[in-house]
């Protein structure tokens, strides 16, 4: 039963992503009868259940109105009292002598799409059936299976699909364009067009005549009048060969 209610939430929360862009830490807005069923079920703190129930961070929210409305009830909610107080205070923009009533009140913070990202955590019945109502409206709720996450209704799907079928039509300037592209080239399309520019071929060009380095030419009879290298004289320090006799022994003959 844990495993399918986990899953069911995977479902819902991936709908709200993909659709209307739910981020976390994901931000709640509860109101007394939600605080006061946690409070009287004893679940424990509704910031760490959200958190558990959702998979990521959570900021809960109460507002004015709901801690106006928590506080004419008395003693009847004292626990619900002393916990929404330790809630963060999101600032519905209703004065002191405009208070209006915790469902009207957080119906309001929803509409237009709910563009602040709420998940609205109530146990009432027909508050829940308004926020369902609205294009990115997410109601939270606890029992005593612990806290849980409604689905998103067949209104909010069939309006998710509307937006996509929307999304994947072209637009009017797409339009345009693509009424264009199947027109024959001399056909008139009621646009004015300038001359046609003919197309320049590259040519074959010369070398480069600062890349070139001149040929050089030779004088005549440069080679012929070139003097051949003089002899060294002497004494100029170049050594002199030097013929070195073998001695031969004298003969017998030559000593008598």
């Amino acid at each position: 039963m844990r495993r399918r209610k986990h899953k069911q939430v995977r479902r819902a929360l991936r709908f709200y992503r993909i659709q209307h862009g739910f981020r976390a830490p994901f931000k709640v807005l509860a109101d007394g009868n939600f605080i006061n069923a946690v409070s009287v079920l004893r679940n424990g703190d509704p910031t760490e259940l959200l958190s558990e129930l959702l998979g990521d961070k959570v900021r809960v929210f109460t507002t004015p109105c709901v801690m106006h409305e928590v506080r004419k009830m008395g003693n009847e909610l004292s626990k619900a009292r002393d916990a929404c107080r330790r809630l963060a205070l999101h600032h519905c923009g209703h004065e002191e002598t405009t208070k209006l009533p915790a469902a009207e009140c957080l119906a309001q913070q929803i509409g237009g799409g709910n563009p602040n990202h709420f998940l609205v955590a109530t146990q009432d019945r027909d508050l829940q059936q308004r926020i369902m109502s609205q294009p990115g409206g997410a109601v939270l709720f606890t029992s005593v299976h612990g806290v849980g996450m409604a689905m998103p209704s067949t209104l909010q799907k069939e309006g998710a699909a509307e937006q996509g079928s929307a999304r994947l039509r072209p637009s009017a300037a797409e339009k345009r364009t693509l009424e264009g592209v199947g027109r024959p080239a001399g056909e008139d399309d009621g646009e004015r067009r300038g001359p046609k520019t003919p197309f320049k071929r590259n040519k074959a060009k010369g070398p480069n005549p600062l890349a070139c380095k001149p040929r050089k030419t030779k004088k005549a009879g440069a080679a012929a009048a070139a003097p051949e290298p003089a002899a060294a004289p002497p004494g100029s320090g170049a050594k002199r060969a030097r013929v070195r006799r073998s001695r031969q022994p004298r003969s017998e003959e030559a000593d008598e």
